[in-house]
């Protein structure tokens, strides 16, 4: 139990700031953490599924959590067993594996603000003789969370969901910004290990975020083997902004559920794949229309804020009470209007 403040300053491979795994737990209160070593140096590593010093952990954070991680240049590759190339590396904020590891920072006093040129949370959990499932869960209540875009780095996906999981991210009164070049959440199904190497086989993921009062900004991916379910309740908004260099907003997830005065908002085209659920209070507003890719429960409102722009559903489409909100221009028959544009069913 850590009940004063404490500040971890990391400098070299493989120096965690905190390190729990077999079933220890760890409570504290107002944190600093501050990596300047790129390669193998996560902030908080929780749980570890390589044997033989496997097992979950816990950390429990009532206070203030800050954590800075910060790139590093490497000239000299490192050999085995880190088989390290030259490049330029930053480890995550955050790396949770194993059966039952979890973050809890989610106390009304709780606050955790993430600053990384890379990755900010990863879920990992792979094993090479046993490759165990992890199912981990973090929780955060008042979180920044960030990157900044460096841009010859090659892992800035903001959070980062490595294959086999059965985990789960609940924000809640928090913040999360993807780099414009990366994805604000990639759910993978490829193993990722404490050494964040990557294994070739194919490990399906299930992954649940869940947003409670919470702003996004920035695209979501999903591998086609595993499944993601997004929830944005409680006055939450996800503005989906494209990656840099993709001419439409792109997206993909299993399930998108809109409830409680929360919106989906897209400004430009976009293109997203996955089921939408919108309840009677909650809002999908676009800007220049765009494709849904799968099935379309509107109990809520279809906004359209621009002029003569087309959203097309490639699936079914159902609403009890819900609004279709449109604009036109009333002149001849080729003025402009918007239009929706359904290939399935309606009900």
């Amino acid at each position: 139990n850590v009940t004063d403040s404490i500040i971890i300053t990391t400098d070299g491979l493989a120096a965690r700031g905190i390190y729990v795994s077999e079933n220890g737990i760890v409570n504290l209160n107002n944190t600093n953490i501050t990596t300047n070593f790129g390669g193998d140096t996560p902030a908080i590593q929780i749980g570890k599924s390589r044997n033989p010093t496997k097992g979950p952990g816990t950390i429990n954070s009532s206070g203030d959590l800050i954590i800075e991680t910060k790139e590093y240049l490497l000239s000299t590759p490192i050999p085995a067993p880190y088989n390290i190339p030259v490049g330029t590396y930053a480890s995550p904020a955050i790396y949770i594996e194993g059966d039952g590891s979890s973050l809890n920072a989610d106390t009304n006093t709780s606050g955790t603000t993430i600053t990384v040129p890379g990755r900010a949370i990863v879920y990992g959990g792979s094993d090479a003789v046993s490759d165990p499932q992890s199912n981990s869960v973090i929780s955060l209540n008042n979180a920044k969370i960030k990157t900044r875009n460096i841009s010859n780095m090659t892992d800035n996906d903001l959070i980062y969901v490595g294959g086999n999981n059965n985990s789960v991210l609940n924000l809640r009164n928090s913040e999360a910004v993807a780099a414009p070049d990366y994805w604000l959440l990639n759910v993978t199904d490829k193993n990722i290990d404490d050494q964040f190497a990557v294994s070739t086989t194919i490990k399906p993921s299930n992954f649940v975020f869940n947003n409670n009062n919470t702003t996004l900004k920035g695209a979501i991916n999903v591998e086609t083997n595993s499944t993601l379910n997004v929830n944005l309740n409680n006055n939450s908004t996800w503005n989906l902004v494209g990656r840099t260099g993709d001419a439409i907003a792109k997206s993909s997830l299993t399930t998108l559920n809109i409830n409680t005065n929360s919106i989906l908002s897209v400004e430009k085209e976009f293109l997203l794949k996955g089921d939408i659920n919108i309840d009677s209070s909650s809002m999908l507003k676009n800007g220049l229309g765009g494709e849904i890719q799968g099935n379309v429960v509107n109990n809520g409102v279809l906004y359209w804020s621009g002029l003569g722009n087309e959203l097309k559903i490639t699936g079914n489409y159902a609403t009890n009470n819900g609004t279709i909100n449109i604009r036109t221009y009333l002149g001849d028959d080729t003025s402009l209007t918007d239009k929706l544009v359904i290939t399935g069913n309606t009900s």
